[in-house]
């Protein structure tokens, strides 16, 4: 709620320009932490508590991950899916049949803002600290950048496969599975359980 707050100026904002301020509140943000010395200051909060185990923060994160792509993917497939994606190709025609779009990209803000905390404070239980460097553009721009853009979430997939030295791996004939993420929480990584 906090981050849709203050993304709620920006709302009229579109393309490459909503980017740009977006872009700008974590630079922001750092210089206000260095500057008034809050939150630990350049320091950071140290000695946040961790998850009990490596196995619960894998199968949380994959978990929500999973919980998060059946949502949006059920969201598109709604009305409100179809205004939301009618305000994205062109809200000029969305706001001359009368609704107000200040409503859908706020609530659009709001859900992405909701998965962009969840990763956040992932990061920060599995690292046990939080500072200025977790404002960095390699956890905002990067992984955005180095994805592209598609649908809700096409970067991750579930598939079975045999790759070269898959069947050493996974033993002759044998189907590999593997869940890839390359989208909004690319901290994932690759997971790969071999039956």
């Amino acid at each position: 709620i906090i981050c849709t707050l203050l993304l709620l100026p920006c709302l009229p904002l579109r393309g490459v320009y909503f980017a740009i301020v977006t872009l700008m509140y974590p630079l922001f943000m750092a210089r206000v932490i260095e500057a008034l010395d809050i939150l630990g200051g350049t320091d950071g909060i140290m000695g946040i508590d961790s998850l009990p185990s490596a196995w619960m923060e894998q199968y949380i994160i994959i978990g929500m991950l999973l919980l998060f792509l059946f949502g949006i993917r059920r969201l598109v497939n709604t009305d409100l899916g179809l205004v939301l994606r009618a305000v994205k190709d062109n809200d000029q025609a969305v706001r001359a049949s009368g609704m107000n779009i200040t409503t859908y990209k706020a609530f659009a803000v709001c859900i992405a803002s909701a998965i962009g905390c969840f990763a956040g404070a992932s990061l920060v239980h599995i690292y046990m600290w939080a500072g200025i460097s977790t404002f960095a553009l390699d956890f905002s721009v990067l992984p955005i950048a180095a994805t592209g853009r598609g649908r809700e979430f096409a970067h991750v997939r579930l598939r079975e496969s045999r790759e070269p030295g898959g069947e050493v791996k996974a033993g002759p004939g044998e189907p590999r599975h593997e869940l890839r993420s390359r989208g909004p929480l690319l901290g994932l990584g690759k997971v790969r359980s071999h039956d």
